[in-house]
């Protein structure tokens, strides 16, 4: 089981003097740099750390899966002395749903209270310390550390109702922070290394004072109610999935990033307004995450000796530790060899104190869990690194030797722990890194459909791979006589330009061994290869054949897709067939395909020209450069047939991914769109834009990746949850970036032609930031007014045509979009793009 308040980074403060200032929200752009902007008091640092969790909770629920539970609950008020109060008792909700817990590990704070945030030059978010949780809450809507007492009210009342054999195992993390490390003084009774029987004077922090009390309750509780507990004083901890704004993080995320950033933060510039600030000189004691855990798991294991006669096992204080001092200067050095800077980072700081020092002693966690630490700090280090470039670069793009030798390259493509969440794509993925990817049966047919596709400017595709296919309905069905169905499926269309290489246009990917395949080999309904594309035999195999099949106006691509039954169902077989469906970008074409139209087997289209021309539409926003990434229906009214042959297991899985979308919904209040009892998306046909389009790349690889790393064989919850976050974001960026409070896109507004910019007279903020090139204002202005009523004429013919139809325009959604040019997803009622459902006429 896991607990964790979700939305604990986005409560803000009651009294506004204490609560946290916003921070500058530095964009690509430049001209964003150091402006704050806040939108309902969600600062671009709180939502970057929500973001961060969010990611850290999913890599837990997807590692665990069904073996796991997740509850997004703040247990604060639940004491059960208050149960009359009126307060919902979650922990004893718990404790009765799950009679059968045998250990407790409380982690004992909010997620990221308990640490000062650290901008790149080292000075605190705010220059106090605002973030700190605090022992006794300062005002109403603070957070209180440890909230422990709320575990051992429960655990006492297990005691009193079942006895004390029904008592879990309880352990909570402690820090070292109880410790006096600044003022190590001779005359200190308790000296590095610390040790845990030895008096303590005065913590080092708030954070370290409101453990003391945790270990003090502890002990309260042992001889008070005879509940035995275990505390793990913790030093610092890093490594993979750690902790933002602590110095090993920040420092590895820019070494990672900029070869001209310096990686050791700069003390000098707080060093007057904060009491005791760090120091680069200081020398901590820091433990690998993986050590960490191993101390957590054997703590699990320990038990104390038996007491003796009418007493209980005495609670116990361990440390956990490596008993080794390092500075941050040393571990600047450390991250420098594996990243080099481009001119020196590791200076002299000119800081007016003493360095301290703070390191553990051993000895009882050698004796009592035979805990010694394996790993060193050269190799935590790297390992470290390893996983922030990993993450910053997920799809590719960069690579680094400390990849194959620390970071996921160096992982088993089915290893999720070494993984550390990291999706493994299909390498006939678009997404796929080379060093790191799993082979699948697209691969001996992928240089195929991009040599018969290279001459198309669209590609219609489907995908069925059944081997019980007898028929593709699409391929031989018309809504009408005049309907365009298909790409080059009109005399007068100039969709594609490969004469000879037309037909190409139309993929089907089925099973090589399914009834159809057979059957249209049998009736010889082939035609050549070398005639239709130029092609040699001996450049591309499809099974010793030097001919393509044909069904209808698809041309099929045979692969040897794997046979399974319905109660043997391979979830990776299903995941692996959804491969072209989400990300296309490596099957098709060259450098003249700029769409690749997905389609459902049972999915017609009325026109194919006209629902590419909606595809290239952008919303009509002052001074925004826009275009359309993907376009995808809107949920129908009549759901389409469920499919009765998804297992129990997949069922399952699809189950805790949708609750762990509400979760993050509900912790967001509104701000991420979905989340109705159907997804508000039918990807029954899907219109990607490719040409290059790198990020419309990197949205069709989260979407892919979402599904890779639920292990979920429907794709529709994935592309809903995808589409709100980046949506999202790019509200938040305009926010935070133009002053505005909502997104224009999210408003009603006109829809017209992309690649142009519209200006009504009165140019917004964000104009000048938003232009696609710098000779723009080269047009004249009759060019300008010439094309602006061009624009113009064909929204109202278009708005015209919908409204005709009984259609409405779609709505729109931001994709995050790294250039001047600003992304859209659009969401398309089908009736309104000519699509037609042909199960919509079997009910």
């Amino acid at each position: 089981l896991c607990i964790d308040i979700m939305d604990v980074s986005l409560t803000t403060s009651a009294d506004p003097a204490t609560s946290t200032p916003p921070v500058s929200a530095k964009m690509a752009s430049g001209a964003a740099k150091d402006k704050v902007k806040t939108f309902y008091s969600k600062t671009e640092q709180e939502m970057a750390l929500f973001e961060f969790k969010r990611q850290r909770v999913f890599n837990m629920m997807q590692t665990l899966g069904t073996k796991g539970t997740f509850y997004r609950a703040d247990f604060r008020p639940s004491i059960p002395e208050y149960f009359d109060m009126g307060e919902v008792p979650i922990l004893d909700t718990i404790f009765k749903t799950h009679p059968d817990i045998t250990h407790v590990v409380h982690l004992a704070d909010p997620y990221h209270g308990g640490a000062t945030v650290l901008s790149a030059e080292g000075s605190t978010n705010d220059g106090t310390g605002h973030l700190l949780t605090q022992a006794v809450p300062r005002v109403k809507e603070q957070i209180k550390s440890g909230m422990i007492e709320a575990l051992f009210e429960q655990l006492k009342k297990i005691k009193d109702q079942q006895g004390p054999g029904a008592v879990p195992h309880f352990i909570y993390a402690s820090s070292y922070e109880v410790y006096d490390h600044l003022h190590n003084t001779e005359h200190s009774p308790n000296q590095p290394p610390f040790q845990e029987d030895k008096p303590i004077t005065t913590p080092s922090s708030l954070r370290g004072a409101s453990k003391l009390i945790d270990e003090i309750l502890a002990f309260a509780y042992q001889d008070m109610h005879s509940i035995y507990s275990l505390g793990l004083r913790f030093f610092s901890v890093y490594g993979p999935w750690g902790l933002p704004g602590t110095h090993i993080f920040e420092m590895a995320e820019r070494a990672v990033s900029d070869p001209q950033n310096k990686i050791l933060p700069d003390f000098t510039k707080i060093a007057d307004t904060v009491t005791d600030p760090p120091s680069i000189y200081d020398s901590r004691d820091y433990v690998y995450i993986d050590d960490a855990i191993d101390a957590i798991l054997m703590g699990m294991q320990y038990r104390p000796p038996p007491p003796g006669p009418r007493k209980s096992s005495q609670s116990l204080i361990i440390n956990v530790g490596t008993g080794v001092a390092s500075t941050l200067q040393d571990i600047g050095a450390q991250m420098e060899k594996h990243f080099p800077r481009s001119h020196p980072s590791i200076e002299e700081q000119q800081i007016d104190k003493t360095p301290t020092l703070s390191t553990a002693s051993n000895e009882r966690a050698e004796d009592l869990l035979g805990f010694k630490a394996r790993v060193t700090l050269e190799e935590g280090l790297a390992k470290t690194m390893a996983w922030h470039f990993d993450r910053a670069f997920p799809y590719g793009g960069r690579s680094h030797p400390i990849q194959s030798s620390h970071g996921n390259d160096s992982c088993h493509p089915h290893d999720r722990e070494c993984l550390h969440g990291a999706p493994v794509f299909p390498c006939e993925s678009e997404c796929a890194n080379e060093n790191q990817c799993v082979r699948s049966y697209y691969e001996p047919v992928i240089d195929l459909t991009r040599s018969i596709t290279k001459q198309c400017s669209a590609v219609l595709y489907t995908v069925s791979l059944g081997q019980s296919v007898t028929n593709i309905p699409s391929g031989s069905i018309a809504v009408s006589p005049l309907s365009i169905s298909h790409v080059g499926g009109s005399d007068n269309t100039n969709i594609d330009n490969g004469g000879a290489a037309r037909p190409h246009c139309n993929i089907a990917f089925v099973s090589k061994n399914s009834i159809l395949v057979q059957n249209l080999r049998r009736q010889n309904n082939m035609f050549h290869l070398n005639a239709a594309a130029g092609l040699s035999a001996g450049h591309i195999d499809i099974d010793n054949h030097d001919q393509l099949l044909s069904h209808g106006f698809w041309t099929l691509i045979p692969v040897n897709a794997p046979s399974y039954t319905s109660s043997s169902n391979n979830d990776e077989d299903d995941i692996l067939a959804l491969l072209p469906k989400i990300s296309p970008g490596f099957f098709f074409g060259g450098d003249t395909t700029q769409h690749a139209i997905y389609a459902d087997p049972d999915v017609v289209f009325t026109d194919v020209q006209e629902l590419l021309r909606q595809a290239q539409m952008q919303p009509k926003i002052d001074g925004v450069q826009g275009a359309t990434a993907l376009m995808v229906g809107k949920q129908r009214d009549r759901p389409p047939k469920q499919n009765n042959s998804r297992n129990y297991r997949s069922i399952q899985k699809e189950a805790v991914q949708q609750r762990a979308y509400n979760s993050i919904r509900i912790a967001l209040r509104g701000e991420l769109v979905g989340g109705g009892i159907t997804p508000m998306v039918d990807t029954s046909w899907i219109v990607h834009r490719l040409d290059a389009i790198e990020d419309a790349r990197l949205f069709r690889c989260d979407v892919y990746g979402e599904i890779l790393q639920w292990n979920v064989s429907a794709d529709e919850s994935a592309m809903e949850f995808i589409l709100g976050l980046h949506d999202m974001w790019s509200g938040f960026i305009v926010r935070w970036t133009e002053g505005e409070t909502e997104p224009l896109w999210k408003k009603e507004i006109a829809t017209v032609p992309e690649g142009k910019m519209f200006f009504s007279g009165m140019r917004g903020p964000g104009v000048s930031r938003r232009r696609l090139s710098k000779d723009h204002d080269s047009t004249s202005l009759e060019e300008d007014e010439e094309i602006e009523m061009q624009q113009e004429e064909e929204r109202r013919r278009l708005d015209l045509l919908l409204k005709e139809e009984g259609g409405d325009l779609g709505s729109w959604l931001g994709v995050l979009s790294s250039t001047n040019i600003q992304y859209f997803v659009r969401i398309m009622p089908s009736s309104a793009v000519g699509v037609v459902h042909l199960d919509d006429y079997a009910y």
